[in-house]
């Protein structure tokens, strides 16, 4: 089989640069289930005071973003759905006694997440390069430009991240830390 590369345009972009954060929290979200319960109840906090808001936003600029183009009521109501779920599983997580975290509550999270990601990305974002319409097109640019104008680069944020390293008993979550 060939790997075929879709490149996304313009308008696309924000929303999969977005995807893209989204993408390495789920990937901390599995490494702190795997990990102690001290690297969930970092991880727990580190959303709480840092992600949880980041997250809201980035699904609320996508709702934004998709009411300018023509969406079936069916695939908007489903991308409502989706992004209602991740914020209520985000926020029993961060809302949740720090001794009652389970692994299991951080992979149950980090699926959810995962899962509007793919389906985004696979479907959504090449359902709407094929049909949007130029003037679909040019109200969308409009609006993810105004996104990426208006806050710092997604990937800057996770960037303060709390560092999590085996040798200290916690889980190698995110290399970003490193940076600091």
């Amino acid at each position: 089989m060939v790997n075929q590369k879709l490149e996304r345009e313009a308008a696309l972009q924000p929303l999969s640069r977005d995807h893209g954060v989204l993408l390495v929290l789920v990937q901390r979200l599995h490494k702190a289930a795997a990990a102690t319960e001290q690297d969930r109840i970092s991880l727990a906090t580190e959303l709480r005071t840092h992600h949880a808001a980041l997250i809201e936003q980035y699904l609320a600029d996508e709702q934004v973003a998709l009411s300018k183009v023509n969406l079936s009521d069916l695939l908007s109501k489903e991308i409502a759905e989706q992004h209602g779920k991740i914020n209520e599983v985000i926020k029993q997580l961060t809302s949740s006694a720090v001794e009652s975290l389970q692994a299991k509550d951080f992979d149950a999270v980090a699926n959810v997440i995962e899962d509007h990601v793919r389906w985004d990305e696979r479907e959504v974002l090449p359902y709407l390069q094929r049909t949007m319409t130029d003037s679909e097109r040019e109200a969308l640019v409009l609006n993810t430009s105004e996104v990426e104008s208006s806050r710092e680069r997604p990937t800057q944020k996770l960037h303060q991240s709390i560092k999590l390293d085996k040798a200290a008993g916690h889980a190698e979550t995110c290399s970003c830390a490193d940076c600091l």
